[in-house]
């Protein structure tokens, strides 16, 4: 199990996984996957709801949240989102 944490730890390390998700992030250290995912699908719902103002739950959150429009002849963003990710400047960065 060294060797399958130790792999975890380097993954975390390369993506820079957000300081949030530390509890999760312990619990896939212990093994406990679903627990783990349980966990930082609640830390990411808690800060989606933080940071949009809204009180909604799970995609319905999400999709509010994160949903933006864009024209598509000129490739202009209509309606940013009310949490950005990125720029959205590319098709790339559309979707992230």
């Amino acid at each position: 199990m060294p060797y399958s944490q130790e792999k975890l730890s380097g993954f975390f390390d390369i993506y820079n996984i957000h300081p949030a998700l530390k509890d999760a992030r312990n619990l896939l250290y212990k093994s406990e996957f679903e627990a783990a995912a349980r966990e930082a699908f609640v830390t990411i719902e808690t800060v989606l709801k933080k940071k949009s103002g809204l009180d909604s739950h799970g995609f319905d959150l999400a999709t509010k949240a994160l949903s933006f429009e864009v024209d598509k002849k000129t490739g202009e963003v209509t309606k940013p989102p009310l949490i950005a990710i990125n720029g959205l400047k590319t098709d790339s960065d559309r979707n992230e």
